[in-house]
């Protein structure tokens, strides 16, 4: 949650202190703007994406990379995968049930034997 707080507040700080955002005459100055808004923005979606994935026990700089290159997409995908925190535990039992079903392994006829 606090990152993405941090990330809305470092991006409301540069949007705002950016002369870019200046008025300025001319179509190449709004081309200018437009395209770092739409930068600023897909930062934004990796930020995001990546808080969200960290948050379910997978890689956040990974998923960040993901988020820089396929914006809302990548944030959709993150937030549908299942959470991987509680997955320890899983695996731990399914070790002991692996354990549990070695144990219950017939002897074999060379072993009877002696």
């Amino acid at each position: 949650m606090r990152t993405r707080i941090v990330a809305v507040a470092v991006v409301a700080a540069v949007v705002g202190s950016t002369p870019v955002f200046a008025q300025s005459s001319g179509a190449a100055a709004g081309v200018v703007g437009f395209g770092f808004l739409l930068l600023l923005l897909w930062i934004v979606f990796g930020c995001f994406t990546a808080a969200v994935a960290n948050e379910k026990g997978f890689s956040g700089g990974m998923w960040f990379v993901g988020g820089l290159f396929f914006g809302p997409i990548a944030l959709i995908a993150a937030a549908g995968m299942p959470d991987r925190v509680g997955q320890p535990i899983a695996q731990q039992r399914r070790d002991q049930r692996a354990a549990a079903a070695k144990a219950d392994v017939p002897v074999s006829a060379s072993a009877k034997a002696t």
